[in-house]
């Protein structure tokens, strides 16, 4: 865990700062009759939420990059660290998810390449999945009797001396 960046600082990578101008304005007029009609949040400056979230992005883009240099400041092998600990961080994550009932298929997925030799990013193969193409022409395995979470976390825990 201590391999990963902060939770806050998480989030889409957007390499420019959004220009201010190119973002639409919200309606002023809003059909607000009275001071009671107000909106108690925060003030968006009058420009619409899409600007903001595209600030955040290229905020926590920005702060990414100076918490990462600090890190090879501090821990000179800390970049070595983080691509060491990238399974581990995989294997926690599929463990997570697996409770959940969610990306139980892919995550198999993801176990079966693991047990090959194939270490693919765990979030890579809940996004696209593996293309395993047309090379099984055998019929689908029998379903477990045990439910299907438990199955796939018991193949990972079978899996957890990576």
């Amino acid at each position: 865990m201590a391999a990963q960046v902060p939770e806050f600082l998480r989030g889409a990578a957007r390499e420019t700062m959004p220009d201010r101008d190119r973002y639409t304005d919200v309606d002023k007029g809003g059909g607000r009759t009275s001071p009671d009609d107000i909106d108690d949040s925060l003030d968006n400056e009058g420009k619409t939420e899409l600007y903001w979230i595209h600030l955040m992005e290229y905020e926590q883009t920005q702060l990414r990059k100076v918490y990462g240099a600090r890190m090879r400041q501090l821990r000179p092998e800390w970049d070595v660290e983080v691509e060491e600990a990238a399974l581990k961080v995989d294997f926690l994550a599929a463990v997570s998810r697996c409770g959940s009932g969610f990306y139980l298929r892919r995550i198999e997925q993801w176990v079966d390449a693991i047990e090959r030799k194939e270490y693919l990013p765990l979030m890579e193969v809940l996004r696209l999945g593996i293309n395993k193409g047309k090379t099984s022409t055998t019929a689908p395995a029998p379903k477990p009797a045990v439910p299907a979470s438990l199955a796939v976390v018991s193949r990972l825990s079978s899996k957890a001396s990576i």
